[in-house]
């Protein structure tokens, strides 16, 4: 499936409605569940999550300044969201948002909710459309958001007050292992479509196959793609095995997340350089695949914060390993 572009969406397993229907399922109330994940279950409509936020390092959560105010029996959401997933779709009949409803300097948080809206809202106003790398990924692109005091009724609510980090980390776990997989897939059919080229192409004489500085490169691009593949199968497995909860599970998947779009950027770019200038062109899926591995580099979270992020749980895991107290298991330092 990750080999198709748009073949997730035929399957309605694309970004970000797959996140959206696990934090429907996991806590959504009974009516919104009704309302809002029974249609997107069925795929009659489509569904924004909106984050990011374009004035402030959005990699740092606490820095969000979307505030979500208790008035009466509702809220009014007041602020800007961009790079917003889905927007654009005219099938976008909803969302999820992420604001400060509290102020708690001691624990920040805490200070986060989610609420659900409707997208045909006459306070929501979708700014200007995002393209990406000079791709408006239209109907999917992103796009920035105004919420000028948008009013919601307290039913809104999605999961409790306060709560909306825990619950987006266990939706972006899950998101950044798809992302990874879905780049695979696109990675793959840029290898595919180079190896096709070989069998066809002649460069003084001879097939572009036997050339051996070809067959150099052909044997690396393969020995990488062979070791994303097997990251992320084992990503998936600890993640499935322990739960999304288990330090083991967040360092695999943020190993997975700064590994596979750094080597699959590679790749890709290598499979260009070897095609040729049609590389570059629409023609071919290669540079749609080179610009996706850049992009997931970005999403949820940067590679930066995730390596930061492994090195702390390796260094937390190495003050148990017993084996550095045998004696001559580490020379003197």
């Amino acid at each position: 499936m990750g080999t198709s572009y748009f073949g997730h969406q035929i399957f309605n397993c694309y970004a970000p409605e797959t996140g959206n229907i696990k934090l429907l399922i996991m806590a959504g109330t009974d009516q919104q569940k009704e309302k809002y994940l029974k249609p997107l279950l069925e795929g009659e409509c489509k569904a924004f999550f909106a984050m990011t936020e374009r004035n402030v390092a959005s990699s740092d959560p606490t820095n969000f300044e979307t505030t979500i105010t208790k008035q009466g029996d509702g809220y009014i959401i007041k602020g800007s969201k961009w790079m917003v997933t889905g927007i654009q779709d005219p099938r976008c009949k909803f969302g999820i948002i992420m604001g400060k409803t509290t102020v708690n300097s001691k624990s920040p948080f805490t200070e986060q909710t989610l609420f659900l809206v409707d997208t045909q809202h006459p306070n929501i106003k979708i700014l200007k459309p995002l393209s990406v790398l000079g791709y408006d990924e239209a109907p999917n692109g992103l796009g920035e958001m105004i919420f000028d005091n948008v009013y919601i009724s307290k039913e809104q609510m999605l999961g409790k007050e306060g709560a909306a980090f825990a619950m987006s980390q266990g939706r972006l776990l899950g998101g950044r292992l798809h992302h990874c997989v879905r780049l695979l897939g696109l990675t793959r059919r840029s290898i595919d479509t180079l190896l096709e080229r070989g069998q066809r192409r002649y460069h003084e004489g001879k097939k572009q196959k036997e050339d051996t500085s070809y067959q150099e490169k052909i044997g690396k691009i393969e020995c990488e793609y062979q070791i994303c593949k097997t990251m992320i199968l084992n990503a998936a497995m600890i993640l499935d095995s322990l739960g999304g909860r288990h330090m083991q599970s967040l360092k695999a998947v943020s190993e997975v997340k700064v590994a596979i779009p750094n080597k699959c950027q590679w790749i890709n770019d290598e499979c260009i350089q070897l095609f040729g200038a049609q590389g570059i062109t629409t023609d071919y899926i290669l540079q749609i695949a080179f610009q996706a591995s850049k992009s997931v580099r970005l999403m949820d979270g940067p590679c930066e914060l995730h390596k930061k992020q492994v090195a702390r749980f390796t260094q937390g895991s190495h003050m148990f390993n017993e084996l550095v107290n045998v004696n001559g298991y580490i020379a003197n330092l």
